[in-house]
């Protein structure tokens, strides 16, 4: 499910960049990632990449994670273990300053899936080496459901700002 509707935002995505007449940008998606150039294969595969740079290891990362209001579905966890933490540990965008998560709310509760990953992320702070807290962030303009949080990382010891964005599925 979450591949299908990733899938579709990705090809939103192509059509509006070709409807500005974008050219030096490449969105692709699940695309194999690595932590360092040295790896020897892909460590993981991210749902999509918007590469801006000539150099491949360049990108805004974004993953994407089912969400819902209800904490016993325990997709609020997986939006950590398999999303968030792949961005702190530097599997996902490791030579990146930003990344992005987008959670698709499955049930209409945006609010309360809201709450549930903010009270989470703060539960687990210290393991996610949280720098600065769930907070909404104004600096894109005003787009509704859009947060931030900033992460130490241990590899490579460096900051990493992620954007958290939820939308609403019918």
């Amino acid at each position: 499910m979450e591949v299908d509707i990733a899938g579709e935002l990705v090809r939103e995505a192509i059509t509006e960049k070709r409807r500005r007449g974008i050219q030096n940008l490449r969105i692709e998606e699940e695309v194999g990632t690595r932590a360092s150039s040295r790896s020897p294969k892909p460590e993981g595969r991210i749902d999509i990449k918007v590469i801006y740079s000539f150099d491949e290891s360049e990108y805004f990362g974004i993953e994407c994670k089912r969400v819902s209001g209800r904490r016993s579905d325990g997709l609020a966890r997986k939006y950590i273990d398999n999303g968030l933490m792949r961005f702190v540990t530097g599997k996902y965008s490791s030579g990146d300053r930003w990344a992005g998560m987008i959670g698709f709310v499955i049930d209409g509760q945006t609010l309360a899936s809201v709450r549930l990953i903010a009270d989470e992320i703060a539960t687990r702070s210290e393991e996610l080496g949280l720098d600065a807290g769930w907070r909404s962030e104004t600096g894109f303009g005003r787009i509704g459901q859009l947060y931030r949080t900033r992460h130490r990382r241990s590899r490579p010891k460096a900051r990493i700002d992620i954007l958290h964005l939820f939308l609403t599925l019918n």
